[in-house]
């Protein structure tokens, strides 16, 4: 499975698109993020919640007339559809990242993968198992007479 199933769909502004474009974008589908991309849906760049502050708010751009070129992180590094969970948490961690664009294996945008989703995901397994040893302990499992 890799992280497709955890990947959100991200509205997929071009680099021409201007900041407040990409900002209403990233606010009606409630992502902290969007990845920009070009014609083929390839990834030219990333525009996150750093990147407006960073680029946009203390630049004192006018965020109706700057383009995403002109503040996105260019050629952001992305992740494979079928890396593994695993790989892609310790990644985002180690790297500092909230979002990060997952490509497929011909290099078109297969959708935004954020921490916050990988970590509930996590939690959500060991959670379960958790409740699998608690079950069988308490089915008299592990040491039961």
């Amino acid at each position: 499975m890799g992280l497709r199933g955890l990947l959100q769909t991200p509205p997929l502004p071009s680099p021409k698109n201007s900041v407040m474009e990409a900002c209403r974008m990233m606010d009606e589908s409630k992502l902290g993020a969007v990845a920009v991309v070009d014609e083929g849906r390839r990834v030219v760049g990333v525009l996150t919640y750093r990147d407006l502050i960073h680029r946009v708010l203390v630049a004192k751009l006018d965020p109706e007339r700057a383009s995403l070129e002109s503040v996105m992180t260019p050629n952001p590094v992305t992740l494979g559809a079928d890396e593994s969970f695993g790989d892609a948490l310790r990644f985002m961690v180690e790297r500092d990242y909230t979002y990060m664009p997952v490509v497929e294996p011909d290099g078109r945008l297969a959708g935004l993968l954020s921490l916050r989703g990988l970590l509930e995901h996590k939690i959500d397994n060991l959670a379960s198992e958790l409740d699998s040893v608690v079950s069988y302990i308490a089915a008299d499992g592990a040491g039961g007479d």
